[in-house]
């Protein structure tokens, strides 16, 4: 069975079709979405319509649930916040109701799982696998499943984490990965719609008996940024916005190293 495997679309529909077209050109039979189908772009009908026709397994992502009101949004960055509050103004009640329906994290097979942000602590589409202590962690978690491979997403960047006998090990760049016995991984198939790599090119991953390939697709960015502008979405946050971003994280950290505090004093109580 040969699965394309697309993540982070970010309702990008000039990105998310030129995928398509490049997985149908390839033969894939099976189309997995990783999350984020909505979200900093302005086409997020179309983009779930998109996927719910050509996918077989979605998951939700954290963008997915700000969307549709079951995740507050308070802590995401100026600009994202402002394309939640967006897409919820001219999200279909179809659409909305889909993706509300939808899990953060699924088992494939015996061999496969999926997860839209991370396995530890627990499955979720918040907590992103990107420092080294939550690489390990993460590996550490699938160590301990019966798949050897799992897909996520939410970082947007294509990579590959492996764990071998305690050893764990990460490569960026890669064309593709042959998976060997004994060994456990992490495998990002990079964004659709709003790549954070340095590649404003399309991501998605091709995998077929054993072998992952990652391909990168040309889509019209022009178009994409003239539908965004025309929408009165904004690329980036002006230096007032970011400086006052900056203030919400440094409050809301605070605000959890002092929950965290009080917890441990009842605890021990």
């Amino acid at each position: 069975m040969k699965y394309g495997v697309i993540s982070d679309v970010h309702a990008n529909l000039a990105a998310l079709d030129a995928v398509c077209r490049q997985l149908d050109a390839a033969g894939v039979e099976r189309v997995i979405c990783l999350g984020d189908t909505v979200g900093y772009h302005a086409h997020p009908n179309q983009c779930v319509a998109r996927v719910r026709e050509r996918c077989d397994v979605v998951l939700a992502g954290n963008h997915d649930r700000a969307a549709v009101g079951t995740l507050d949004p308070v802590e995401f960055p100026f600009v994202a916040r402002h394309a939640i509050a967006w897409t919820r103004d001219v999200l279909e009640p179809e659409h909305a109701a889909y993706l509300a329906g939808l899990p953060c994290f699924d088992v494939l097979d015996r061999t496969t799982s999926l997860v839209h942000g991370a396995l530890a602590p627990t499955p979720n589409d918040l907590l992103h696998i990107s420092s080294p202590q939550r690489i390990a962690a993460n590996l550490a978690a699938l160590a301990r499943r019966t798949e050897r491979l799992c897909w996520f997403g939410h970082t947007h960047k294509p990579v590959v984490h492996t764990w071998r006998a305690g050893q764990v090990a990460s490569q960026v760049g890669v064309v593709s990965i042959e998976l060997a016995a004994e060994t456990r991984y992490l495998v990002n198939p990079g964004s659709v719609g709003l790549p954070r790599d340095g590649d404003p090119r399309a991501a998605c991953a091709i995998f077929d008996d054993g072998r992952i390939r990652f391909v990168r697709v040309e889509f019209d960015v022009a178009a994409t940024r003239r539908a965004a502008a025309a929408a009165g979405l904004p690329r980036r946050a002006s230096v007032v916005h970011r400086s006052l971003d900056e203030a919400r994280s440094r409050w809301y950290h605070a605000i959890s190293l002092a929950r965290r505090a009080r917890a441990r004093a009842r605890a021990r109580f």
